[in-house]
């Protein structure tokens, strides 16, 4: 998945090559034209699909700090697949806890950084379809870290299938 600010780019390049080939191009035309290679109706409906998409990751990430704030595993296993927690459970979830709080120390806030697609071309695109990771700046009170929060959709349903600080 692209942001907005990707997509105006790309949609500003358009236009760039577009008018050296002597086609002029408004940058609405031009929005309509990537949208439309992008899979989507246009650029109203992509820049929505794009919002709904970055809310849907806030919220996931939201719900995954409250979990860890809180030392809620329930919580922080409520929106993954069962069959996928792998070798997940409460006792390794309280150890990571510790280990996060020592080399970051408490939660503080972050900065949206953009998103991408997950899993394409690789063993896991069956097991997360459509998957999505999104970015963040975290700031903690003792040092700053890469946030990844990566989600997909089965039937309608979304799931989280990554949410990890680099």
């Amino acid at each position: 998945m692209r942001s907005l600010e990707e997509v105006k780019s790309r949609a500003a390049k358009l236009r760039k090559i577009l008018r050296a080939s002597g086609c002029d191009l408004k940058h609405s035309e031009a929005l309509e034209i990537i949208s439309k290679i992008d899979g989507h109706a246009g650029w109203n409906a992509y820049a929505a699909f794009i919002k709904k998409n970055i809310e849907i990751a806030e919220l996931y990430l939201d719900e995954m700090i409250e979990a860890e704030i809180s030392g809620d595993y329930e919580k922080w296993i409520q929106r993954r697949e069962k069959q996928y927690l792998g070798n997940s459970n409460e006792r390794r979830f309280r150890r990571d806890l510790e280990d996060i709080t020592d080399e970051l120390g408490e939660y503080v806030s972050r900065e949206y950084l953009g998103s991408t697609t997950g899993y394409e071309n690789s063993a896991l695109e069956d097991r997360y379809p459509k998957a999505v990771r999104h970015l963040w700046r975290g700031i903690f009170d003792k040092n700053e870290t890469l946030i990844t929060c990566g989600y997909h959709c089965k039937n309608g349903q979304y799931y989280v299938n990554e949410c990890m600080y680099h």
